[in-house]
Formats: structure tokens, sequence, C-alpha cells
């Protein structure tokens, strides 16, 4: 599904095509198998950025992808030694920096099959229809510089995601490929809930968990009580040698004087389990209010192998709006 902007006048019929190609479910890899894709290209440091049409290899999920668009985020990161036991003391500090996080386009042979089907997407919010407030297109992620290992492909076709050949076009003078016009349109149109500015992070008891807030809009409903929508990505890497269990995650939701709890067990009621073949869990989830900021302050309970029980405090992270951003 697309987002009003690009859902207008002459292209609407073309349009609407797309959004029933952009909702296919793939069919997640179960093993892996080696094959040739291309050569790898020297990295670049941090102080530079991969161009728009890059190639690249996930260095945690393993999946191929293109770069679509850089945006530079300000990452806060507490920390603390590890010391076993529970984790409720304070942070001893925060660290600023500013890094690179490229929106990117999954090929969708290579999504992690250990990982759930709502955890690489994009969403918007779609007021036109009450049934799906929520458009949904799966395969889009949002990577860390770091992360990017860059290659050239040897493959005529190098993504195979349904909106590949729609955002992308070939520039034969350089062999490279370029963003389509499409794509820019699409990008102006929804560039205030792409752009990712802030991201938060944690690493406590050797694990790091990181949360990415992005702002979606509100929808109008009685005079003065508007809905404000927000996105958020969670990622919790297991940095220990041994396996770890999410067996709970709890949030506290503050806003405008009023609190709000949650508790999730699980994906499904499966608890996720973090070891050396599979250390990383990573998960896109919603949340509303009735005011234009917030703020959340979370706990997951986790157990190790040994069978201790530990409780880290996930960063705290703030649901800012752009008010005068309005579906």
């Amino acid at each position: 599904m697309w987002s009003k902007g690009l859902l207008r006048n002459k292209s609407r019929q073309y349009l609407a095509k797309l959004q029933h190609c952009a909702s296919f479910k793939s069919l997640y890899s179960t093993k892996p198998e080696l094959e040739l894709v291309g050569h790898f290209s020297p990295e670049i440091n941090n102080r530079n950025i991969y161009p728009v049409g890059q190639m690249f290899l996930h260095k945690i999920f393993g999946y191929r992808g293109i770069v679509l668009h850089p945006w530079i985020a300000s990452v806060y990161e507490k920390s603390k030694p590890a010391k076993g036991g529970r984790s409720h003391s304070k942070f001893l500090g925060t660290s600023l920096q500013v890094q690179t996080y490229y929106h990117v386009l999954m090929d969708m042979r290579d999504f992690p099959y250990n990982q759930s089907e709502n955890a690489f997407i994009f969403t918007s919010l779609n007021i036109h229809d009450q049934n799906n407030l929520l458009d949904v297109i799966p395969g889009m992620d949002y990577v860390n510089h770091n992360h990017i290992m860059p290659y050239e492909s040897s493959e005529k076709l190098p993504i195979q995601h349904a909106l590949f050949e729609h955002f992308f076009d070939l520039d034969s003078s350089k062999k490279s490929f370029v963003v389509s016009d499409l794509f820019s349109t699409w990008q102006e149109e929804n560039g205030t809930y792409l752009e990712v500015d802030k991201v938060y992070v944690t690493v406590v008891d050797q694990i790091k968990v990181v949360i990415i807030p992005f702002y979606l809009g509100f929808k109008e409903e009685l005079v003065g009580q508007d809905e404000h929508w927000w996105r958020y990505t969670v990622c919790v890497e297991n940095l220990r040698d041994d396996n770890v269990v999410i067996s709970e995650r709890h949030w506290k939701i503050i806003s405008n004087g009023s609190v709000k709890k949650s508790r999730n067990v699980g994906e499904l009621g499966k608890a996720p389990v973090l070891g050396k073949e599979h250390p990383v869990y990573f998960n896109t989830s919603h949340i509303s209010l009735k005011t234009a900021s917030g703020t959340v302050r979370g706990l997951l309970k986790l157990q190790l192998s040994n069978g201790k029980r530990v409780d880290i405090i996930t960063p705290t992270f703030f649901l800012e709006s752009r008010c005068n951003f309005q579906l």
C-alpha cells in the first residue's frame, strides 16, 4: 500500500497496481545457500557516504540491499559496565554522535527467516480506509553505515523486490542504478515520515538495544482531539557468549501527565532466543497518542542459559511530532 501523495490525478491507476505489488509475501529461505552474486568493493569510513544505488550486504542480517537515501541521525548512547544481576542502577553517562543511516530496499530472497514478517517494513497512515489504517510496504530497512558491506553485483536484476524496477533506473553510461522520478516523487511526498533523525542506544550487561522512532502524522477525530501516530523499530543484540531468552517486554508511555503501560510476551507467544547463530531480534511496532508528544521507558526481562533472570532497562526514547504535517 502507498500513502496519499502518490494516489493523485493521472498516476492513480498505475500506482494502484504498485500497491498490490508491494503487499506480497516472500518465500523466506530456511537454510543458507552459497551463490556468486558479485564482487566486494572497498568499504569507506564513516566520514563519507555511500552513494544512492550502492549495492551492499548487511553485516548482521546478511541480506542483499540497495541504498535509497542517506539520512544523518543523532545517536544517543548510554552504557555501563556489565556487573551481572539486575541492572536498575543509573547509567554512567550519555554520548552523542552523528551517524549516517541509510534507507534501503531489501532483496526479498534474503529475508531473515528467524525474524517476524513485520520486522522490516515501512508504514504510513491511511485515513481514507478505516479498516486498514496503516499502509505497509515490506522489505524496507534503515541501516547503520558500519553495517554496510558494499559490492558490485554480477546479476542483471540484482535486487528481487516488487518495487525495485519502479524505484531505480539503470544508468548505462556508468553501469550503475539511480533512483527514478517515481521514487523522487514518492520521497518528496513522504519525506516527513521517511526521515530518521534520532536513534537511542543502550549497552547493558553485553545486551545492546537500539530504538528508532518515526513520526507518521496525525488524523483528526473530534475538535481538539487529534490522534498522533509513531512507528518505532527495536533491535536487541546479544553480545554475550551464552544464549539469552527475551521473556517479556514492558513499556511505560508517559504523555500529558498520564501513564499507559503495555506488556508483551514474545512473538505470537514464543519468546525469542538470541545465541551465536541468531544473536539479533528485530521488530517494528506502533504507538498512538491523543497528544503531540510523549516519552517511552521500557524494560526487557531476560533469562540466561544458566537460568538466571536479568532485567535490562531499554533506552528512554521520545515521541516528537511535526504538527505542521497533517494527513
